[in-house]
């Protein structure tokens, strides 16, 4: 008979079952950028009982998310950490960087510190083909509503 861990469907069961997936899963949609590239899930935590039991062990909050110290190593318990969505949204390959006054940034950050626009406008504004110093620090212009005051 089967062993089983009895964790099916919980938080730690779908973080291993996702990353297994796209370390060692060619069909996955995330596989290009993780597994093709050589990241693996260490053998050890191939297993998902010895997974969850670190995950149980450290405890994470709700909300955090599972994340590779080294981004060139894969998956293995002295290679990863939780961290919150923001933080591991800066990890990302498409982030824009910039620096600004003397200072690095990932553009959202830029924008959210500037706080001159939304940044749905300063992604807008990039797609446009801004320079993004320029897009994150340059106020919108406010349009005159003379014309519907007209009599």
């Amino acid at each position: 008979m089967a062993k089983t861990h009895g964790k099916y469907g919980t938080r730690f069961y779908t973080v291993w079952r996702c990353m297994m997936a796209r370390c060692h899963d060619p069909k996955h949609k995330s596989y290009k950028q993780y597994g093709a590239k050589g990241v693996k899930v260490c053998k050890k935590w191939r297993d998902v009982a010895t997974f969850i039991r670190w995950c149980e062990k450290h405890n994470p909050p709700i909300g955090h998310r599972l994340e590779r110290v080294e981004l060139r190593k894969g998956y293995s318990p002295k290679n990863c950490t939780w961290i919150t969505n923001h933080e591991q949204q800066k990890n990302k390959s498409n982030n824009v960087v910039c620096l600004y006054k003397n200072k690095k940034y990932i553009f959202i950050d830029l924008v959210k510190e500037v706080g001159a626009i939304t940044p749905s406008l300063g992604y807008s504004r990039l797609a446009r083909g801004w320079e993004p110093i320029k897009a994150a620090t340059t106020p919108p212009i406010r349009r005159s509503n003379e014309h519907t005051n007209c009599r």
